[in-house]
């Protein structure tokens, strides 16, 4: 087994077909070789089993799903071993060719499969007991429990890795253990009838028919291995015998094909022994070529799909909606500033306000201000005592007052103007919060609608190929289903706000600061209407001291 079994057992693992089949003259050991039931001397069955559901228990990355085939080939009829029935009939067998190429067995009646399913060494030792129960026997002078019929066993392996959540991925990775790939190994063990001579045996009647439909398979046998070993040979008589038919698949190298041939220790046997020599001799120029089975699972693939998809949905939805945010976040920017310049100039021209306040106070309380007293102190001292000065000083401050008048005013239209605008970026802000949500709405309507087809697909393929899919379906639904919850409203400052909130919080300052200023306005016509009043009273006080100052 540690030789040859093993290999055959690591080839099912790995998606091939690993065979092992024995060969030799009757009563040479081939059977005691294959299933031998001692248990410190198990054979190869015996030890593979063992050995198959071991590495089964200990993975737990991956799922299995096993079934089993025993059947015997007795006098050129293919039965079932495992069939319970008790008519003939529906023990018969036909061969059929699958899509790879390989030959599978069905049943005769209605076409249907033969495979059983097992789910651990103790119930594929009893189904393998009761086939070997209902094998065709027979005593003869060379063998006491002579074989009279070919048979063979199948352990049929599926491996996947196991099913998960769906996320998105890049690429699809075979070698990886992507759960849409799942690999169909088989293990077939041969147990050849051996070759016989009535002389020897002794067979009469029914088992020297039994004989010659022996030695005619294993004859059709050894033609087909020498035809596959002859470059010069045109044809292969695989159809010959159903026993060549059977292992074509593997015989032809797409397996992983062992060959045990048993010998005689007998001087009697020499001839028989040289002959099964030769046989393996010419097997082993068989060149091997195995194939991996890797078939996909279209449910998981087609989840794994959709799952790509809603990702690259949801990133292209996102990207234009940042894109979006980021021009009204610079547009806004812009904004504050200018409204901040415009604070700035408000605040100068309040300050430059308070200080002709102070003036006029000061001239209505008959008091002169340091500039005017210093003109009058000038003019008192000599500077020229023209009465004109006094009008020339008014002057200057009216035209002083006009100016500070048409900046506030100008102050006051950049104000209005930067708060029409702002109120446009309010409504432009607010018709893309409202496209948003559409966009949305629309995105969860067709993410029901997906949802809805997946659930239609997991009904028919349920349906067509049975509830294991349902539980692939249920994991992934159950992990799927946050995704349908309305996404989060991107967010300006990274703070977690509503963009209309931000938004309706700076209006708010922003319409607080121009009620202010607009308040400070009319606080500005008031002073200004009284700086009017004292200046005429200032021209009529300079009118008497100009006639005082000509009359004398």
């Amino acid at each position: 087994y540690q030789e040859f079994g093993r290999n055959a057992v690591d080839a099912a693992f790995d998606g091939q077909h690993g065979v092992l089949f024995v060969y030799g003259q009757t009563g040479s050991g081939k059977t005691f070789t294959i299933s031998n039931e001692d248990p410190n001397n198990l054979g190869v069955l015996q030890q593979a089993m063992k050995e198959v559901w071991a590495r089964i228990g200990n993975d737990k990355e991956h799922e299995y799903k096993c079934t089993l085939t025993y059947v015997q080939l007795y006098k050129e009829a293919l039965t079932n071993l495992l069939e319970d029935s008790k008519d003939p009939k529906d023990k018969e067998l036909r061969l059929q060719t699958a899509n790879d190429g390989s030959v599978s067995m069905v049943k005769e009646t209605n076409g249907l499969p033969v495979d059983v399913s097992i789910a651990n060494d103790q119930q594929t030792m009893d189904y393998f007991r009761v086939g070997l129960g209902r094998k065709e026997t027979a005593k003869t002078e060379m063998n006491a429990t002579s074989s009279r019929s070919h048979t063979i066993f199948c352990l049929s392996l599926s491996k996947k890795k196991n099913t998960g959540p769906v996320i998105s991925r890049d690429t699809v990775d075979v070698d990886s253990g992507n759960a849409s790939f799942e690999l169909q190994g088989k293990l077939y063990l041969c147990d050849l009838a051996g070759s016989e001579r009535a002389s020897k045996t002794q067979a009469t009647g029914n088992m020297l028919d039994e004989a010659a439909s022996i030695n005619g398979s294993l004859l059709v046998l050894g033609r087909v291995v020498a035809a596959l070993t002859d470059k010069k040979a045109q044809h292969v008589p695989f159809r010959e015998s159903r026993l060549t038919r059977i292992l074509q698949y593997s015989l032809t190298g797409n397996g992983n094909t062992s060959l045990v041939i048993n010998v005689s220790p007998s001087d009697d046997n020499t001839e028989e022994t040289l002959s099964a020599i030769y046989f393996g001799q010419r097997a082993i120029q068989i060149k091997q070529s195995a194939k991996r089975h890797e078939v996909v699972d279209y449910k998981v693939l087609y989840l794994q799909l959709q799952a790509d998809l809603d990702s690259k949905n949801d990133k292209l939805i996102q990207a234009a909606v940042m894109e979006e945010i980021a021009m009204r976040e610079t547009a806004v920017t812009g904004l504050q500033e200018q409204l901040k310049f415009a604070e700035n100039e408000s605040a100068l021209l309040r300050k430059e306000n308070a200080m002709l306040k102070h003036q006029i106070a000061a001239l209505n309380g008959g008091v002169v201000p340091p500039p005017i007293a210093s003109f009058v102190g000038t003019a008192a001292t000599g500077g020229g005592g023209d009465a004109g000065q006094w009008g020339d000083m008014i002057n200057t401050l009216k035209s002083s007052l006009a100016d500070k008048q048409k900046a506030l005013m100008g102050a006051e239209e950049d104000k209005v103007r930067l708060g029409h605008q702002l109120a446009e970026e309010k409504l432009t802000v607010f018709r893309l919060a409202e496209k948003l949500r559409a966009v949305v709405i629309k995105y969860q309507n067709e993410r029901a609608g997906w949802t809805e087809e997946s659930n239609t697909l997991r009904a028919e393929i349920a349906q067509a190929k049975g509830s294991e899919y349902l539980n692939v379906m249920g994991s992934t639904d159950a992990d799927a289903s946050p995704r349908s919850e309305p996404p989060t409203s991107p967010t300006i400052d990274g703070s977690g706000g509503d963009i209309s909130t931000v938004l309706q919080t700076q209006l708010d300052r922003a319409v607080n600061a121009l009620r202010e200023l607009q308040v400070e306005r009319v606080s500005l016509v008031v002073y200004q209407h009284k700086a009017q009043q004292a200046i005429k009273l200032l021209a009529t006080e300079n009118m008497k001291l100009g006639g005082t100052l000509g009359g004398s």
